[in-house]
């Protein structure tokens, strides 16, 4: 089983930017050496990445409450149909075009997507903002999903071109980037709670939006050398089971496509947030606090823990059924707490969540023997969760909708790790 080696090759950006930074393995430059290297490489993209995660905090704030308030009008319950109904809708569009994506990725390089994805997204969010309606609102997240699908692999593939996959420098550099943008991420909490308005936040989110895109264009060069580039093949890159062929070339990516699977659950639930605001009658400021006390535990965790201390002493098998073991006592104490302060003790226990970090090494490590590109690559694992896609949003907003009146709740899965 890979689950039993211990991999120290580094691991791909994560799902919705949203987890926790990876950590780089041990080198012969130290850590305060380490976590200064190949930065001169990336500040272009860098910068750009400063205006996304303090725009897409300030959404992440705002969205769900202007969702409630301007759209829903008050309807905490329709808000929530309506959001996962419009996730439901967006995976199967994703499902069809993320292997287009990710061969035009292969094709045209990154430049392109990171200049154009964040000025479409700015766009989006400025017409849902002018005209708050539920016709608005649906057009809204399919353009925005549709705006953002190649971001995150462009820039996990820009960095792969700058440093290689699986290299020690390429690990150090994300992990050292991971930091500023948490800090980023703390700095526009601050903000966003202290202006309180939802429809300001979002109007700041969207002119943040334009300077990352402005950034992209003016500070980065594109990093995928022409003689790199791979012919845009129209039959495989509109076939959304492409990702099928792929893991069978491999008898590893075999065994992880079901650990992979069952990590992603979390990922679709997307209701705590509504959960705390009905239950708790939490708002912006509440909401920020939160995210606050999440982003002050990444910080810790890629300090503290720079060289996987915890997977090099449980190895890869023990580390993810830790996490698995901390996802349920964080999930049982978000259903079931009646004293609100107690959610804050999920951003403590997830420090020590590293399940993904193990399982990615492996893949990150199969993926350079393979020699597969980075955009067909991210294509392929995105599709692999595709039935969850379909199902799970779902499942949970019927959940929380039929128990949003009781006393208690069943679990929901808070954990993104």
């Amino acid at each position: 089983s890979p689950c039993k080696q211990l991999r120290n090759d580094p691991t791909p950006e994560g799902r919705r930017d949203s987890i926790r930074a990876r950590n780089p393995p041990r080198t012969s430059m130290g850590v305060a050496g380490s976590r200064m290297a190949g930065m001169g490489e990336i500040n272009g993209l860098l910068a750009g990445r400063v205006f996304l995660r303090f725009s897409f905090t300030l959404v992440h704030l705002a969205m769900d409450q202007h969702l409630i308030d301007a759209i829903a009008k008050g309807d905490h319950v329709k808000a929530q149909r309506l959001s996962s109904l419009m996730s439901t809708v967006n995976s199967v569009i994703s499902f069809a075009l993320r292997p287009v994506a990710g061969a035009l990725l292969d094709s045209y390089g990154r430049k392109p997507f990171l200049v154009l994805c964040p000025l479409f997204s700015a766009i989006a969010r400025a017409c849902v903002l002018a005209r708050p309606g539920t016709r608005e609102y649906v057009a809204y997240r399919i353009l925005i999903n549709i705006a953002l699908l190649p971001l995150w692999s462009a820039i996990t593939s820009y960095l792969c071109d700058k440093f290689g996959r699986a290299t020690p420098k390429y690990t150090v550099a994300m992990q050292r980037m991971r930091v500023i943008l948490t800090l980023v991420g703390l700095l526009a909490n601050r903000v966003g709670s202290r202006i309180g308005s939802a429809k300001t936040n979002i109007a700041l989110s969207c002119l943040v939006n334009l300077l990352a895109s402005a950034s992209f264009l003016l500070f980065t060069s594109e990093s995928l050398k022409k003689e790199e580039r791979k012919e845009f093949a129209v039959s495989k890159a509109a076939n959304p089971l492409s990702f099928l062929s792929l893991i069978s070339r491999s008898q590893r990516l075999r065994s992880l496509a079901p650990i992979l699977i069952m990590q992603a659950v979390p990922d679709y639930d997307y209701t705590s947030g509504t959960f705390y605001r009905q239950r708790f009658g939490w708002k912006v400021t509440e909401t920020a606090n939160l995210m606050f006390f999440n982003q002050i535990s990444g910080i810790i965790e890629s300090w503290v823990c720079p060289e996987n201390p915890m997977i090099r002493s449980l190895g890869i098998k023990a580390t993810t059924q830790l996490s698995g073991i901390l996802g349920t006592i964080m999930d049982l104490n978000s259903a079931y707490t009646t004293i609100p302060e107690t959610i804050y003790c999920n951003s403590v226990l997830s420090i020590f969540m590293h399940g993904r970090t193990a399982i990615d090494a492996l893949v990150s490590a199969e993926a350079k023997r393979l020699k597969l590109g980075s955009g067909e690559l991210s294509a392929a694992l995105a599709n692999l969760t595709t039935p969850l896609r379909f199902v799970m949003p779902a499942v949970y907003s019927v959940r929380i909708t039929t128990t949003l009146n009781t006393s208690y709740i069943l679990p929901l899965n808070t954990n993104r790790t």
